[in-house]
């Protein structure tokens, strides 16, 4: 019998994305890895007012010192466990990233004026822009994480084995949360998203 060791295992392949209230952005468009599953769920709260300013005017006031949208992230991991003759290796192994993404829905929207209207659909899309850069930032460190982990080779024993690989994970995380944070303030957690190459940035990243 082979142990199993996860947080979420899973023989699928892909993105998975839960049912999205109407009225706010579209899952992000994230690439397909083998190995990882991405999970991702996206959310609302609401906000009132007759006009675009009404309704920024509710989001500070719904989210006084959070930006206007976010990303939740969590990388879990799955692997079988092979006692060897030199000891033992990891089998199988699959990363599981979820991603809760919450937006502000304008219930006043459909009575509001052409130009509100325009104004909170830019808004709303420079939100996206900027949530799908924190998604795409979990899904590179997803990629790290799972190359890092290919290549433990085989260990002492399963213990060592385990140890190994939950400390490759919290390095990761940390180093995720970093890049995180140096996103948010490259872009003043989206303010300046207009022009940001989230591809540059990936491609800089240690």
């Amino acid at each position: 019998m082979i142990p199993i060791y996860a947080g979420i295992l899973t023989g699928l392949t892909g993105i998975l994305t839960a049912a999205q209230p109407s009225g706010i952005p579209e899952a992000p468009d994230l690439p397909e890895r083998p190995g990882i599953i991405v999970i991702v769920g996206v959310d609302s709260y609401s906000v009132d007012g007759r006009r675009f300013r009404h309704a920024v005017e509710a989001i500070e006031a719904a989210r006084p010192y959070s930006p206007p949208s976010e990303t939740q992230f969590g990388i879990n991991y799955g692997y079988g466990a092979a006692e060897v003759e030199a000891g033992c290796l990891a089998t199988g192994l699959e990363l599981t990233v979820t991603l809760d993404q919450v937006y502000p829905r304008w219930s006043g929207y459909g009575e509001a004026s052409g130009m509100s209207q325009r104004r909170w659909d830019e808004l709303l899309q420079q939100r996206r822009d900027h949530e799908t850069g924190h998604a795409r930032l979990a899904v590179h460190a997803a990629e790290l994480i799972h190359a890092d982990l290919g290549d433990l080779g085989v260990q002492p024993d399963c213990d060592q084995l385990q140890s190994r690989v939950d400390g490759a994970l919290r390095a990761a995380l940390s180093r995720l949360n970093r890049w995180q944070n140096r996103y948010d303030s490259a872009t003043g957690n989206g303010d300046r998203q207009s022009g940001f190459d989230i591809d540059d940035y990936i491609a800089s990243l240690d």
